[in-house]
């Protein structure tokens, strides 16, 4: 499952997106997350529920993966981005 909001800002309104922003200097990636999805979500996480939480390249994942990360990667990876 992907989460895809609505853009309600110029010159994109309407437009589905990638809820997404910045770390900012010295902010931990798991606090960085839990602050992006709370502003741009308007929803909470507990990233603390997971025992790792990191930014990977598409090219190069952590491993092990799921199944369903690994499914989804390929499928980015493919340009597919509807079943």
């Amino acid at each position: 499952m992907t989460i895809l909001p609505t853009d309600r800002a110029e010159p994109e309104v309407g437009h589905w997106g990638l809820a997404g922003g910045k770390v900012d200097l010295f902010e931990p990636v798991a606090d960085a997350v839990k602050r992006e999805v709370a502003e741009e979500l308007g929803i909470g996480i507990e990233p603390d529920k997971h025992d790792g939480l990191d930014w990977f390249a598409l090219e190069a994942p952590p491993e092990p993966l799921t199944l369903a990360a690994k499914t989804a990667i390929a499928l980015i990876r493919q340009g597919q981005t509807r079943g």
